[in-house]
């Protein structure tokens, strides 16, 4: 199963990234696409996660017909209206 990770902080780096790293060594998720407004935040995941994909914009996340599972973890002020526009698609 393809995922996308939306949010690329503090929460995506601490707990989930442990979680993520297990999924895909047990070959359970390939980790397709990451997303985050902070563009320098690319080079810090890159040397801990393989991904295919790095955006600023989530929206591509959104639209690629690849991905199965969206992993939102961006702020609270954000979650729920991404976490609508992801179960619309």
């Amino acid at each position: 199963m393809n995922l996308g990770i939306i949010g690329c902080g503090s929460v995506m780096q601490g707990p989930y990234m442990e979680l993520v790293n297990k999924l895909v060594f047990k070959g359970i998720i390939n980790l397709k696409s990451v997303s985050d407004v902070n563009a320098k935040i690319e080079k810090i995941i890159k040397n801990k996660f393989n991904f295919d994909f790095f955006y600023k914009d989530y929206k591509n996340i959104l639209k690629d017909k690849d991905i199965e599972i969206v992993l939102i973890l961006t702020s609270m002020n954000e979650h729920a209206m991404i976490a609508r526009e992801a179960l619309l698609q």
